[in-house]
Parts: structure tokens; C-alpha cells; sequence
């Protein structure tokens, strides 16, 4: 997997390569990431004829040379120019005046950094990151190139690390910066990747959005000059997602060498890309620099976030299938990581904040009859909550709603045969509430000023270790009560007011500590994450809870866009995805019920409704979806996800899920609007073998796999808006 020929280091995962290379001056140089090669002698492409200083003249050659660019690059002791070299890990402000990947400020105020290749090693599997989320990897699954760069004049030492897996075409990378001085500095950017392309024309696709809008596909060329996609709200954000992909500008979902970046961060992020005067496109991703700043003291080191790179030269759909494979088999871990996820009745749109046992154990045995598999009580259980206006931090059950407590209901509810989870938002703290009378100071705050309310509520002050057991011991209280087997929990707002700007990162590390602590002590419990629906959707929070609410819009046709985009990066497995009622109580649109069901079937399914209101007609095919799920949802959780047709292109989407062995298939046709006097229309399907026969569950018809594939099947849309079809082939 990793090998290294004197200065050539060579990283080999599943069908790629991974190149850099070190000069005579220390200097580290990416050579290529792409389709694998052969490992022999390759040459730095650095133009020789630039970058000499105007001393040089005197050089005939160089004065000779036409067209030289005398005097206006800076060069090294060898001639080169880094300001137009591929650079693997760049610092700020000497020979390379692009974009740095680290900036430091001395005492003195000078953020002149120059790193020179010290040493390298090359170990077994994978270690972990301390206090931070990241892969993971056997021995003999994985190889790790540790390569330590030093400023010999600044004592800063740069370790870059490196792990590439023989199964898949994934790199993980990050880097640990240790003070070895004698005077305190300030890291001002610690990002975690840099790449350097050279030459060529390039897309990249990002994924913006905002609350009940999250995670949109835009596709975008890249131009000369800087493009930013980043997020500075105290976490991942709605706004724009840790993760982009660059690609060939022709290429498809088929086609083209297309690369993938994830930051496993919930916090600031930001991804840059600059392309400069001699093409090189340059793409670094990290910690936000622009409200980032952290001080290290002699011997002091930091360690940035982990970021997963992945690379296709078959297209977008294969660049997504090695991230959904590998999320699963490399970064998932616990119970839940593999096992299939209990269908779900959540009780928000049934009653919002209007509920008591009573209603609550009506609302259990009405989805037991339908067969659900567990009842979520959500928002307004605890303290004295009727509204979002008190009581975050309180979290012990309002027994005005609850007159037996949390245990009472539980057993209640299990003795009907459900399941049970509840809804908590445990970083927040309501200025109505008995921890904020008690504890004033735990809100995120500015000392002289009043921090800024949102819904009625402040951030507690995860960087305080108080804080953060409070929390521990606050959920660790009431996942006590036998019973009790899930927890969404919820993030209501931006944080603002932070004191510092080293503030963000140690708020991310205290959650991390939460997270942890909570997950090892309750190992069976299923948390699932929320943040005003799809605001914290990252790795770094999968990485504790294995599935998330995507989006507080449950309307369908909406979930069209939101799906799709977030599969680009995210296994079906991580995403919640409910059917609700009508009118939609985030768009007001009216669709049909199968519509509804059979996008929630991409997702770990579950409802947001309230059976009472059902007709029986209603009830009838509520039964049959939940009969469809359960049928479906180990092949949803590990099967191989493909967009065949895109709702961003058109007026039709279409999804397919293929089983690893591929004997098992289910397709998803979803028509938008109606289309008048329609021709039928052909879907081709993907990923299936040839030579096999596939049976059609609903209509037992029978298909060849080669007819499926190059033929394709006929769908005949109805004179409808919001028309879909779902069909489930198996080889029998």
C-alpha cells in the first residue's frame, strides 16, 4: 500500500495512486492522485526558467530565454519557483505566495513558516486522532505514512499523516503542529488537506442550502481566482456541508476522475479553492481560518480534524458507493452500526408541545396496531414545558403531563410491545429554566455584554469541563430509566457571542467528550442527531450517532432535492426520512400517501403523523409501507445506492438500490409534475447480473437482468402531479 523509493513516496489504495515527492532542499511536492500507477522515477513539474531574481541576468541563458519571468517569483536555494509548483502542505509568506495550508504568528509578529522534510515512518493500520472522531482500520486493512516536516529556524514541527486501505479508494489525512520553542505562537490556519492539481479544467460540487432547505446540488466551474465554500455559525450548518467533490468538467455519473473531500468536523468549516496564474487549481479543506485562532505554548501541539478523500475515475456514482462503503465498514462502529433501526411513530407533528400520558398512550396503541415498532415522545416532557419559551436544562419529567414520571410512561408504553425514545436538546439552556437561575455564567457568552437570544434560548459552555459533566449526568439520568432505547437529539440555534476565536474548536472538543462519554456508557442506545433538522449532518457527529434527521421538511417532493443531494456523501443508513401528513407542515403541499412512503423508503423509515386523523383507507396502506420496510431495510442499510435520473435535471428522479451480491434490487420513479399526452418511459437499471432472471414482487413478473439493464423497463405515469412507483426485484 505505501511505499517509498528515496525521495518518491508512492500510496496505493483500490484502484489509485497517491504521489508526492521531496527535492534536494527539503521541499514536499504532490505529484498525482488518480487512476494507480507503476512506481518508478517522476519528475516535479516545475518550470525551471521562472522565478529567477534579476541577479540572474548575468546568466546568458537565462537572459536569452524568451518570454522568462525575470525577477517576479520568488525561488529556493535551487533555482525553483514553489509559487508555481504543486505544493503538498504549503505555509505562509516565503517561497510560495498562494493560499497557505498553515499559518503561524511569532512573538515578533512575523508568519514567515518555512517547512523542510525531516523524517518519515510507515505504520501498521491506523492510529486514532485524541478527542477527535476519525476511521478506523485493522492492521492488515490499512498502512500509515507519517512524514514530519520542520522550520529549523521557527523549532515548529509538521507531521502530516496518511492512511490509505487496500480495499478502498479512500485517504485519510490529518496534521498534528507541536510548539517545540521557547516562546508561546498563535496558529492562525491549521487546515487539515491540501491538494494541488496541475493543469486542466475542473468542476466542483457543492452542497448549500438552509433550514428545510439543506443540502441542494449546485455545480459550478472552477475559475481563476479564490472560491469559498465554508460555514463560521458554530457548527457544520445548513448553510453549506463539509463536503465537496471536484471533478472533470465532462464528467457524469458514469464518467470522468471525479474527487471527493470530507471533513469529519461539526464545527466551522471551510473548504478553499484557488486556481492560480499557471492553472494549478489548489483545493484545501479544515477548520475555518477566518475565526480560528489557537495559542500553543512551548511543546505545546494541536491536532486538526481528519479529512477522508476519496477518488473515482468511473464517475460520481462511484465516487458515492466508496464513500457509502466506506463509512460503513471503516468509521460507523457500535450496536447500531449494522443492525437494522426500528420503525419510528415520532410525536411532533401528531401533537407538538400538546400532549400528556394519556394522549401519548393513545397515540402508542393506535401505531401498534399499525405495526410501528416505537413510539418517540418529543419536545415538551420536561420541567415545566407547554412552548419553546422555558426549561432547556431541566430535565426531569413535567409531571403536570406526566403525573408517573418518565418510568411510569415508559413501562407503559413497552407493555404494548413498543419500543420507546424521547427528544432532548442538551447543549442549550433557557433563561426560564432552574439551571440558568442556578448557573447564569454556563451560558456562552462575552463578559460585559448580554449574549443574543434565539428561540428563547442561549448555548451552554461546552469548553467548561463542569458543563460538560452536568450534561453527561443529565442524559446519563434519564437513560437510567429502564426502557428507554433512543434519543434524538436536537440543536436549536447558531452560536453566537463566542469569546474568542479559538472558541468554536474547544466548544466542538467538549461535545466530542459528551458524545463519547454517553455512547460507551450506553452502547444500545440509538442516538439520533438533529440540528433544526439537517444542520450538524458530518461525519464527526455519525460518527457517535449513526443516523440524523436530515431535514425538518418532510414534504416529499422537497426530500427529492434533500436525499439526493446528501447521498453524494452519506449512506442511506445515516439518513432519517419520515412519512408526514397533508397539507405538508413545511410547505403546504398536498401529495399522495404512496409518494410520500416510497421516498421515505431511501432512509431509515418512520412517520410523522397522527394515526387518529388516518381514514381507514389511509391506515390500510400505512400498513402495507411498514410491511415494505421491513422488507426492505437491511438492503436500504448496506446495498449499493445509484442516481439514474436527477430531480435537479428534470422532472423525474429516479433512485435504485442493488444488494452487494446483486440478487436483490428496488427501484424508485418519481414524477414531479404531470406531463400531458406522455410517452412511456424507459429506465435502464444498473449494477445487476446479466445472466440472471429478477421476479417483481407486486406483479410476479419475471425479467432478465441483461433486459433490465440495456433494454430497460417501461413506466407509464398517471395523468397525476407527484405520480411515483416503487418495484422490488429479487432473483429467486
Amino acid at each position: 500500500m505505501i511505499t517509498v523509493h528515496d525521495n518518491l513516496f508512492f500510496l496505493h489504495g483500490k484502484d489509485m495512486s497517491y504521489i508526492m515527492k521531496k527535492d534536494e532542499a527539503g521541499y514536499l511536492y504532490h505529484l498525482y492522485y488518480g487512476k494507480r500507477l507503476g512506481e518508478r522515477e517522476y519528475r516535479i513539474p516545475v518550470n525551471y526558467l521562472r522565478g529567477f531574481s534579476a541577479a540572474d541576468i548575468n546568466d546568458k541563458t537565462v537572459r536569452d530565454t524568451p518570454n522568462n519571468d525575470v525577477g517576479w517569483l520568488p525561488k529556493d536555494e535551487q533555482g525553483k519557483s514553489l509559487d508555481e509548483a504543486p505544493q503538498e502542505y504549503p505555509s505562509y509568506g516565503r517561497f510560495d505566495l498562494r493560499t497557505p495550508a498553515v499559518e503561524i504568528e511569532y512573538g515578533d509578529g512575523n508568519r514567515i513558516t518555512d517547512l523542510r522534510y525531516d523524517s518519515h515512518e510507515i505504520v501498521s493500520g491506523k492510529p486514532d486522532l485524541p478527542g477527535l472522531p476519525a476511521a478506523y482500520a485493522k492492521d492488515s486493512e490499512a498502512q500509515t505514512l507519517h512524514i514530519t516536516l520542520k522550520d529549523v529556524v521557527a523549532k515548529i514541527t509538521v507531521i502530516l499523516s496518511y492512511t490509505v486501505y487496500e480495499q478502498h479508494p479512500n485517504i485519510c489525512r490529518n496534521v498534528l503542529i507541536q510548539n517545540n520553542g521557547k516562546e508561546t505562537i498563535l496558529l492562525r490556519r491549521a487546515l487539515s488537506a491540501n491538494i494541488d492539481f496541475a493543469g486542466g479544467e475542473h468542476d466542483v460540487i457543492s452542497f448549500p442550502g438552509s433550514w428545510a432547505r439543506e443540502r441542494h446540488t449546485s455545480r459550478q466551474r472552477i475559475h481563476h481566482g479564490i472560491q469559498e465554500f465554508s460555514c463560521a455559525r458554530g457548527a457544520s450548518g445548513h448553510q453549506m456541508n463539509p463536503f465537496i467533490i471536484v471533478c472533470d468538467t465532462a464528467s457524469n455519473e458514469d464518467y470522468g476522475d471525479c474527487y471527493g473531500f470530507s471533513l469529519v468536523y461539526s464545527g466551522n468549516h471551510s473548504t478553499i479553492i484557488e486556481k492560480d496564474q499557471y492553472d494549478i487549481t489548489r483545493v484545501q479543506m479544515g477548520i475555518h481560518p477566518g475565526v480560528f485562532t489557537w495559542e500553543l505554548k512551548p511543546d505545546d501541539w494541536f491536532q486538526t480534524p481528519e479529512c477522508i478523500l476519496a477518488f473515482s475515475s468511473q464517475g460520481l456514482t462511484s465516487l458515492t458507493q466508496s464513500y457509502h462503503d466506506f463509512f460503513r465498514e471503516n468509521f460507523l462502529h457500535g450496536y447500531w452500526s449494522k443492525r437494522d433501526r426500528p420503525i419510528l411513530l415520532n410525536s411532533w407533528e401528531a401533537s407538538y408541545f400538546d400532549y400528556n400520558e394519556e394522549t401519548l398512550l393513545t397515540l402508542a396503541e393506535k401505531s401498534k396496531a399499525l405495526g410501528i415498532e416505537m413510539l418517540v415522545m418529543d419536545d415538551g416532557w420536561f420541567g415545566k414545558r407547554d412552548n419553546d419559551h422555558s426549561s432547556l436544562g431541566d430535565w426531569y419529567a413535567n409531571k403536570k403531563k406526566l403525573p408517573g414520571g418518565l418510568s411510569g410512561l415508559v413501562a407503559k408504553v413497552n407493555a404494548l410491545g413498543l419500543d420507546f425514545g424521547l427528544w432532548m436538546e442538551p447543549e442549550m439552556i433557557s433563561p426560564d429554566s432552574e439551571l440558568y437561575r442556578a448557573h447564569p455564567d454556563w451560558a456562552v457568552q462575552v463578559p460585559g455584554r448580554t449574549p443574543a437570544i434565539t428561540r428563547w434560548q442561549y448555548v451552554l459552555d461546552l469548553s467548561r469541563t463542569e458543563v460538560q459533566d452536568y450534561i453527561i449526568d443529565a442524559v446519563s439520568e434519564v437513560l437510567r430509566v429502564p426502557g428507554i432505547s433512543y434519543i434524538k437529539w436536537d440543536m436549536n440555534r447558531h452560536i453566537t457571542d463566542m469569546p474568542d476565536s479559538g472558541y468554536n474548536h474547544r466548544y466542538i472538543l467538549g461535545l466530542y467528550r459528551i458524545l463519547d462519554k454517553l455512547t460507551r456508557r450506553f452502547p444500545r442506545v440509538l442516538f439520533e442527531s438533529c440540528s433544526g433538522g439537517g444542520g450538524r449532518m458530518d461525519p464527526g457527529i455519525m460518527y457517535y450517532m449513526p443516523q440524523t434527521w436530515i431535514s425538518d421538511n418532510s414534504d416529499a417532493i422537497e426530500r427529492l432535492y434533500i436525499q439526493e443531494g446528501t447521498s453524494y456523501a452519506y449512506p442511506l443508513q445515516c439518513m432519517t426520512a419520515h412519512v408526514s401528513a397533508v397539507p405538508n407542515h413545511q410547505t403546504g403541499r398536498i401529495t399522495p400517501l404512496s409518494i410520500r412512503g416510497h421516498v421515505a423508503q431511501f432512509g431509515m423509515f418512520g412517520y410523522e403523523l397522527n394515526p387518529a386523523a388516518m381514514s381507514e383507507s389511509e391506515k390500510a396502506e400505512i400498513m402495507q409501507q411498514i410491511e415494505t420496510a421491513r422488507r426492505l431495510r437491511k438492503l436500504m442499510r448496506s446495498g449499493d445506492f445509484y442516481r439514474i435520473a436527477s430531480p435537479y435535471a428534470g422532472n423525474d428522479c429516479v433512485w435504485q438500490v442493488v444488494s452487494k451480491d446483486k440478487r436483490e434490487t428496488v427501484l424508485l420513479f418519481a414524477r414531479i409534475l404531470s406531463v400531458p399526452n406522455p410517452n412511456v418511459t424507459t429506465v435502464k437499471l444498473k449494477g445487476l447480473l446479466p445472466g440472471e432472471n429478477y421476479h417483481e414482487s407486486d406483479s410476479h413478473r419475471i425479467y432478465g437482468g441483461d433486459e433490465l439493464m440495456y433494454m430497460g423497463i417501461q413506466i407509464e405515469a398517471g395523468a397525476q402531479d407527484y405520480f411515483s412507483i416503487l418495484k422490488h426485484l429479487v432473483i429467486n
